[in-house]
């Protein structure tokens, strides 16, 4: 008798439950929502926020205000929605970085990606370049592996990144890993600010997405080497890839996508995928998207949950080799 009514008052719960979130998803949105950038303005991850949240404003009916919280590593953003109500109203949408190399790198994360956030949906994935300043000695892969390589110890090449934990930074790390030379890590607090250091000499290298650095590429005042991919970019065909300039089978981009808090209503969440897919969808955000080398990815929550934990083991060897870990 005792279990039959604990089967009852538990499925009494359940539909209660179930009742709620199929009402949240009916009236879902009806305010703002927020969308937490943990970078700087004027990156990659920013213009591809920013390029979506017009897209979503309209679809949505409400506005879809993107907030810059850099720093930490993307730590202050990412904590800011693992610890907002699961309600849909506070998003984040970041890259590899917070969700997959992070977790690996001390100091620990003060969260878990797959514990603490619900998978949204996977939106873009952009190669990045290796570049350098006009007056560095070599101009092509070949010249900047011969130099880096004669380096004392005591001078390795120094080179920039949006921060400790970025794929910039991972990048660089394989890269070196691969080619056998050394490289000092400089962070900053996004790529917009790590470009200037390279544009005001105080740092001699980086791996830069076109979102933040074409501008300055086609000025001049950048000189792009070699591309990460393991193909090369129709904005920049005459830029080899790493892979074609001596070191193979190298392959690695930057990718960004979007996660709310954990336990927040399916129905809210595939609401929001739809409607990131549908944005996607829209020939002119593509557009916008190709001509800052960002390349459009669709995803299910599913695939882009099983994508981020492939991702997170992948780099976690790369990190290793580093002495990251420990």
């Amino acid at each position: 008798m005792k279990t039959r009514i604990l089967h009852v008052l538990f499925t009494f719960i359940a539909c209660i439950v179930f009742s709620h979130n199929s009402i949240a998803a009916q009236t879902y949105p009806d305010r703002a929502i927020r969308l937490i950038v943990p970078f700087a303005p004027g990156g990659g991850t920013d213009f591809v926020a920013r390029t979506l949240a017009k897209n979503l404003t309209q679809q949505l009916g409400q506005t879809v205000v993107v907030e810059n919280h850099g720093g930490a590593r993307t730590f202050i953003g990412a904590l800011m929605v693992a610890k907002a109500p699961p309600d849909g109203y506070t998003l984040l949408l970041s890259s590899a970085s917070t969700f997959a190399i992070n977790p690996n790198i001390p100091p620990k994360a003060p969260y878990d990606p797959l514990k603490d956030f619900s998978p949204v949906a996977l939106v873009a994935r952009l190669p990045l370049f290796l570049v350098t300043a006009p007056s560095f000695p070599a101009k092509d892969m070949a010249g900047f592996l011969r130099h880096v390589k004669s380096l004392p110890v005591n001078r390795s090449i120094q080179y920039g990144s949006p921060g400790i934990g970025s794929t910039h930074q991972l990048a660089m790390e394989m890269l070196a890993q691969r080619a056998g030379f050394r490289a000092a890590h400089v962070p900053y607090k996004g790529a917009a600010p790590a470009m200037q250091g390279l544009l005001d000499g105080s740092i001699s290298t980086m791996f830069l997405d076109l979102a933040t650095g074409q501008e300055q590429i086609k000025a001049g005042k950048l000189h792009a080497l070699a591309i990460s991919s393991s193909t090369r970019s129709p904005l920049m065909p005459n830029v080899p890839t790493l892979a074609e300039s001596g070191v193979p089978n190298y392959d690695a981009a930057a990718w960004i996508g979007i996660v709310a808090p954990a336990h927040t209503p399916s129905p809210v969440v595939d609401r929001l995928n739809r409607e990131i897919n549908r944005a996607l969808a829209d020939p002119i955000i593509r557009k916008r998207f190709a001509a800052a080398g960002a390349e459009t990815v669709t995803s299910t929550p599913e695939s882009f949950g099983t994508y981020m934990a492939s991702e997170m083991k992948s780099w976690s060897e790369v990190i290793r080799k580093a002495h990251l870990s420990k």
